[in-house]
């Protein structure tokens, strides 16, 4: 049974998750430009969720080693989160 949890992960996936759907929403029309300014916007307002996901970057491996079933499963959906940003 795991025993650091699979916080800092979850954080590290977030801020990903953030990030891309940011970028999507930039790469949409092709091109970057004025009207992509309010991405920026987006990205300073989800600034708690990218701060905890750097903060904690470096204990992930650390969990990592640690993950039980469980753990990994939430992981992997959370992953699949991420992937579904470009499929849709």
């Amino acid at each position: 049974m795991a025993t650091t949890g699979i916080k800092e992960s979850l954080e590290v996936l977030e801020a990903v998750k953030v990030l891309l759907e940011d970028l999507k929403k930039v790469l949409a029309d092709g091109k970057l430009g004025l009207g992509d300014i309010g991405v920026i916007f987006s990205i300073l307002q989800q600034f708690p969720t990218l701060n905890a996901g750097i903060q904690g970057a470096n204990l992930v491996p650390v969990e990592i080693k640690d993950l039980d079933a469980d753990e990994s499963a939430v992981l992997v959906a959370k992953a699949l989160e991420i992937v579904a940003i470009f499929k849709a």
